[in-house]
């Protein structure tokens, strides 16, 4: 926004340091920084946290006029700041090490931030340079010492020790009580970055919602926008229907009908029935393969429906069903939408125009994720949206008038189709599916209002067919023993997943009334099978569900070039979503191969859960479990019999490949069979004189030839196959059994 001010305040810290530098040489000139005293050295490092404060009081200053930069790059500012005032100081004791670390934490950062080629090359050259210095500083120490010098640990004091004790302490301490996904921990709020969850908060925001101002401008209008892209419009864009025609193939013609539906409700939508396909409003469940029903989405549109940026896999919902009659989902427009749909209300943050769904949020959605969507080819009045979304932001709209929700309960815009390239930052809730486990979930008394309320809600309404019974047969094996709640609803998913198979091309019989009944008799199905088994086998466990249709986007999606998604018709998907508060929409997933849907747990959840399912793997494995833990336990009391065998093997290659380390790896194996055994050789003894109070009768070739490669100037002429004797010869005398044996006898006298 202000390039000049950019440049000023660059060479404002770029100088400052200098300034002080060419200041202070006068004072100390006559004096080696060397021998500065311990309060001068105080002095200058205290100029480093000064240089700090500047740099943030700056920013708190200009801000107030209404510039500045985003929290991550004020906090690299610092650091560099910080680091460039200690390059100058450098002839100060340890400030030459400390610019070095800060320098590379730098060019590390911005390294994983960038992809540009100038800042490949750049850190490339500060890469060498860094190299360089490491190799004068290791010279310039170098001595000409062997391994028969001081000892390898360096000297630790009580007061590190406990410091390191208690840093790690708190580390754990917080890394326990911090959110994490399946992917990673969620660090909500956590760092200093801007975007994501805090984006939103922020003028001066790199990402997140409430960054519509930061727009990327290209040489097309088709590349203008939040999401920069290269693709372009060809053609009409498809609607939600074709993209379901041309992922799943058309629909199988239905030649008998059994509605479970009342007939006035019945012939009152059948002259809808292909006005509600083109519309979205009924999904079919069996679908032909005939190919003048398929749509050539390809001569329609280019790749990209949409482009996503945000942490993947998500599923954006474009349309739900609730009511299945053996063949078709439906939404019907005549029922009320139960749950009832939330307020959307308007916020102002940062003179930006925030839509917010008005509901409490529940206890188990414990943080958030964003994404940011641009619209490119699909035509949709819907926002594709994630579940359990909370809240969107799209640049220029402040209308509240211009969102309404649609007959399945999502957000749409006033409208026949969200335009192209329209920005929309979206901000959805995260579900803690262990706090899930836990809440008790109280289903209605038999006869109560509730309990009629759910016998007539749309959400549990199930097909009057033969497999219904099967379908309430299955469910109630599959939570037999298990606790009302979301560990039944896990419980169904999971053995669905386990004991079906995906098969994307299943046969088609026009004549069944009953898709599941095909589902069960082929023992599997295409996804949607999946969702609509799921959804039926949740319904009949009384947990209201609906059907969902969006897109599934997963890694392989990502495009690591240009930092996005690409959302095509091969990303369509569906999958159940149970509501188990009356509020929230939370998805679950019975496709076996698809990824689970995005949850948090803190650390010690993620422990907990890791320690039950072990627990329970012994308790079904107890054979298995004991042959394992046997194995454990011998490993581990032979573990140096093991350790020292496999350095002996490698003492072996190493004799046959590089001779001429041979010596060293001798040492290292004798060295490492004394430590074993609890005889480790201190700094003040000699090879020769330890050795010998085990071995007496050790030849002095050994010894004599680490001493003449070590600490002669002419090395020692021998021959391989010598070497290899003299070295093997020492290893048969200096065995692991002959030291433990030394060391047992060492300590009866002593006890004596």
């Amino acid at each position: 926004m202000c390039p000049s001010l950019l440049y000023t305040e660059f060479a404002i810290f770029v100088f400052i340091p200098v300034i002080a530098y060419l200041f202070l040489r006068g004072r100390f000139a006559q004096t080696s920084l060397s021998k500065l005293s311990p309060s001068t050295v105080w002095g200058f490092q205290a100029g480093a946290l000064m240089i700090a404060m500047l740099v943030v009081g700056w920013h708190i200053t200009i801000r107030q006029f209404g510039c500045g930069d985003a929290p991550e790059i004020i906090a690299l500012f610092v650091l560099q700041s910080v680091g460039w005032y200690l390059a100058v100081f450098s002839r100060v004791p340890g400030f030459e090490r400390a610019s070095l670390v800060l320098c590379g934490a730098i060019v590390f950062f911005v390294c994983c931030m960038a992809d540009k080629i100038e800042v490949f090359v750049t850190s490339s050259l500060f890469a060498v340079a860094t190299l360089w210095w490491l190799l004068g500083q290791y010279w310039s120490r170098l001595e000409t010492k062997s391994i028969d010098g001081n000892a390898r640990l360096l000297p630790v004091q009580g007061a590190a020790v406990g410091i390191t004790t208690l840093v790690i302490a708190v580390v754990i301490f917080v890394a326990a009580l911090l959110p994490i996904t399946q992917y990673g921990i969620g660090m909500n709020g956590f760092t200093p970055f801007s975007g994501g969850e805090k984006g939103r908060q922020s003028d001066f925001a790199i990402s997140g919602i409430g960054d519509g101002r930061m727009l990327t401008a290209g040489n097309n209008a088709s590349t203008t926008g939040a999401v920069d892209s290269n693709e372009f419009i060809e053609d009409d864009k498809p609607s939600l229907y074709d993209v379901l025609s041309e992922q799943y193939e058309g629909p199988a013609r239905k030649r008998t009908r059994t509605r479970a539906i009342s007939l006035d409700v019945q012939a009152k939508h059948l002259h809808d029935v292909k006005q509600s396909e083109q519309a979205g409003r009924t999904f079919r469940t069996m679908r032909n393969s005939d190919d003048t029903n398929t749509l050539e989405l390809e001569s329609k549109i280019t790749k990209a429906l949409f482009f996503v940026e945000g942490s993947v896999p998500a599923r954006f919902a474009n349309n739900s069903f609730h009511h299945f009659d053996g063949w078709d989902w439906t939404t019907p427009t005549n029922n009320v939408s139960l749950p009832q749909n939330p307020s959307i209300v308007i916020e102002k943050q940062s003179s930006r125009s925030i839509f917010r769904l008005a509901r409490a949020a529940s206890d188990y959605l414990t943080t958030t994720r964003s994404h940011c969507v641009k619209i490119m080819r699909l035509q949709t009045s819907t926002l594709p949206a994630p579940a359990l979304l909370e809240r969107w932001h799209i640049p220029q709209v402040d209308n509240l008038d211009l969102f309404r929700f649609n007959e399945a309960g999502l957000v749409r815009m006033d409208g026949d189709a969200i335009a192209t390239h329209t920005i929309i930052d979206l901000q959805s809730f995260v579900p803690n599916f262990h706090m899930m486990r836990s809440r008790k979930y109280r289903q209605p008394a038999a006869g109560s209002k509730g309990d009629r309320e759910s016998k007539e809600s749309r959400f549990l309404q199930l097909p009057e067919n033969n497999t219904t019974s099967k379908i309430r047969k299955l469910s109630a094996e599959y939570t037999a023993g298990i606790a009302p709640g979301w560990k039944q609803v896990e419980a169904i998913v999971n053995q669905l997943r386990a004991d079906f198979d995906l098969k994307p091309n299943w046969e088609v019989d026009e004549q069944t009334d009953d898709t599941v009944g095909r589902f069960f008799d082929q023992h599997g199905g295409p996804s949607y099978m999946f969702a609509t088994t799921c959804a039926l086998a949740l319904r009949t466990a009384g947990y209201p569900t609906r059907l969902t249709s969006g897109f599934l986007v997963q890694d392989s999606d990502y495009d690591s070039w240009a930092g996005q998604s690409n959302v095509t018709s091969s990303n369509l998907h569906m999958w159940p979503e149970v509501c188990l508060d009356g509020r929230f929409w939370t998805p679950v997933e019975p496709t076996p191969g698809f990824p689970m849907p995005y949850s948090t747990q803190t650390l010690w959840q993620f422990v907990s859960a890791k320690a039950s399912m072990l627990w329970n793997f012994i308790w079904k494995n107890p054979m298995t479990s004991v042959f394992l833990f046997s194995c454990s336990a011998a490993l581990f009391v032979f573990r140096a019999e093991l350790i020292t065998s496999l350095m002996f093997a490698w003492w072996f290659l190493i004799s046959t490949l590089w001779p001429k380390r041979l010596l060293r790896t001798t040492r290292q194996l004798i060295d490492l069979r004394f430590r074993f055994a609890g005889d480790q050789r201190p700094a003040c003894e000699t090879i020769r004189s330890w050795y010998r109070r085990v071995a007496p009768n050790e030849s002095p070739d050994f010894c004599d030839l680490w001493n003449a490669q070590n600490f002669s100037s002419v090395p020692p002429t021998i021959s391989k196959t010598e070497l290899v004797a003299v070295c093997r010869d020492s290893l048969d005398l200096l065995t692991l059994k002959k030291i433990r044996e030394y060391q047992t006898d060492v300590t009866k006298v002593d006890a004596i």
